[in-house]
């Protein structure tokens, strides 16, 4: 429910009433709110999900999913994760999260400022958190009242107020998965703090140092995102052994970073993951980036919850059913590799044919540029001649554009280009080139010169000096290319097209297929995104980053 504020056409009284109508509004939406959770403290019996998780994640995705909606603590996390690296409890890691989600939401109502401060202390066989604040002065005699009720056993079932209701539910929440919760005020300091008991810990049997080597040098690369160690430690278990090398998130935002800014990624295992960010979504955020037979995923599912429904399967490759044996992974896991290579082998002989097409235009319109030139101004022909020379030498004669040549030769081509461009569209072409990258260095060839193509032949506006800008740059371990200009821009509808190959768009020719082209390359040989941002009527901006790696 919610009622407009705009009073301006209402007479002073009915602005009143109106306003007090929207206080008992917003108060009824929090009641609402409330409702199912305010339920559940009444539940005799709730199904638990008792399973080995580590503590740190079920704080650290607490934290996350408060600040998704805005609500921010600057909080201490000194040595945090170091602290509870490796501490496991056992219980049930959607209960936890949310009893952690509503401790904060409760501190947050008392706080004074956003300061927030996480001490651990850990134990023979357990752990505690404590959640410290200052309190705001005005509230500090409502939580004398809570503090001395906190404790007795009839604070959940008696409970009326709506502000108690996200403690009650947490302190439920703890005791339920065999912790104990404890409330305490103390000045203007305020601390929640909470024990579990911890699993038992497995250690993990030590690899002979061949093993060791051949796990660093493995030929194939998996992405493992789960939050259950068990998990974790069974693949894991299954692929020492192979040559597979793991590398293994519990956060889905920090594995999303890096299957984003990594190359030769293989596989990505998408396991159990409680809070931010569910399997499905991490599986659709990675296909807006990856086509299927680019980057194939496969889905941990239980055999109680067997995947009925299609829409897995427009984002995964392939759904494994728990438990499962070890010949089942590795069967799922090399028919998706085999799907990988004989997608990228396809796709490389069906791009080196198309790039390595010449436009025939370009060439007779070069000539015929050129050729009127030769009587009336005999200097300007030789020189466009010469760029004409450069060109067809630049794009004809390299060995293979899976061969990379120096990034000098790639810039010389760029030159020659809009040279002859420049002459033909009456010196209505300008461009700008930045460059803080040594021209030694070794790139495929025709990366950025489809782009600057594609800004001159769909770009230009009548009467208009075209501005192309060209920056190269060192950016963490990778060379980022920037080509923008102040040309026609596209509509997102072409941009989407470009950027998720848009058959439809190609063969109705409203643009170059040089850009779509250029956008399977740089996936394929560097694992890079080529991003567009562009408006009709004010240019476009094109940029990539290439691994510093790959240049030497």
């Amino acid at each position: 429910m919610k009622l407009e504020k705009n009073y301006n056409n209402y007479e002073p009284e009915q602005e009143y009433l109106l306003s007090q109508m929207d206080g008992y509004l917003n108060e009824i939406n929090r009641y609402v709110k409330n409702v199912g959770e305010y339920s559940g403290i009444y539940m005799s019996t709730i199904e638990q999900y008792n399973v080995s998780v580590s503590i740190y994640v079920l704080i650290k995705n607490a934290l996350n999913s408060l600040e998704a909606e805005n609500i921010r603590w600057d909080y201490r996390e000194r040595n945090l994760e170091k602290n509870l690296e490796g501490k496991l409890i056992t219980g049930d890691p959607f209960q936890l999260i949310d009893a952690n989600r509503k401790i904060l939401e409760f501190l947050c109502h008392y706080r004074k400022n956003n300061r927030l401060d996480i001490e651990t202390v850990i134990g023979d066989d357990s752990v505690e958190i404590l959640f410290g604040i200052t309190i705001d002065q005005i509230k500090r005699r409502e939580l004398h009242r809570i503090s001395r009720i906190f404790s007795k056993k009839t604070f959940v079932s008696s409970l009326v107020e709506q502000e108690l209701v996200p403690i009650s539910i947490a302190k439920q929440s703890i005791e339920q998965n065999h912790g104990k919760i404890c409330f305490e005020q103390s000045g203007d300091q305020l601390s929640i703090s909470y024990r579990l008991m911890l699993a038992e810990e497995k250690k993990k049997p030590e690899a002979e140092p061949e093993i060791e080597k051949a796990f660093s040098d493995a030929a194939y690369h998996v992405v493992l995102i789960s939050a259950l160690p068990q998990q974790i430690e069974l693949i894991e278990e299954y692929l020492i052994y192979e040559n597979y090398d793991v590398k293994t998130f519990s956060s889905a935002s920090e594995a999303l970073r890096y299957i984003e800014g990594t190359r030769d990624i293989n596989i990505v295992i998408a396991g159990d993951m409680f809070g931010e960010m569910d399997a499905l979504s991490v599986c659709m955020e990675i296909r807006k980036e990856y086509a299927l037979e680019q980057l194939p995923i496969l889905m941990i599912s239980h055999e109680k919850q067997r995947v009925l429904k299609m829409e897995p399967f427009l984002y995964v490759n392939d759904i494994i059913y728990e438990p499962f044996e070890y010949i089942t992974l590795m069967q799922k896991l090399h028919s998706l590799i085999i799907l990988q290579e004989s997608a990228k082998e396809s796709m490389l002989s069906r791009l080196d044919f198309l790039q390595a097409q010449m436009d025939p235009h370009f060439i007779f319109n070069t000539i015929s540029t050129i050729m009127p030139l030769c009587m009336e101004e005999p200097e300007e022909a030789y020189r466009l001649l010469g760029y004409f020379s450069e060109y067809l030498r630049g794009s004809l004669y390299h060995k293979g554009l899976n061969t990379t040549i120096l990034l000098e030769q790639e810039l010389e081509l760029i030159h020659a280009y809009l040279n002859i461009q420049e002459v033909r569209f009456s010196h209505m072409i300008r461009y700008i080139l930045v460059n803080e990258v040594d021209e030694t260095v070794k790139i495929l060839p025709l990366i950025v010169e489809p782009i600057v193509e594609n800004s001159v032949k769909h770009g230009r506006i009548t009467g208009k000096e075209l501005l192309i800008r060209m920056e190269i740059r060192r950016e963490g371990n990778g060379i980022r290319f920037i080509i923008e200009d102040n040309g026609k821009g596209m509509s997102e509808e072409k941009v989407q097209a470009v950027l998720q190959d848009n058959s439809e768009e190609i063969s109705n020719g409203s643009y170059s297929i040089g850009l779509m082209n250029l956008r399977k390359r740089l996936q394929i040989y560097y694992q890079s995104v080529l991003r567009i941002e562009s408006s009709e009527g004010e240019g476009t901006k094109i940029s990539f980053t290439i691994p510093s790696d790959s240049v030497r």
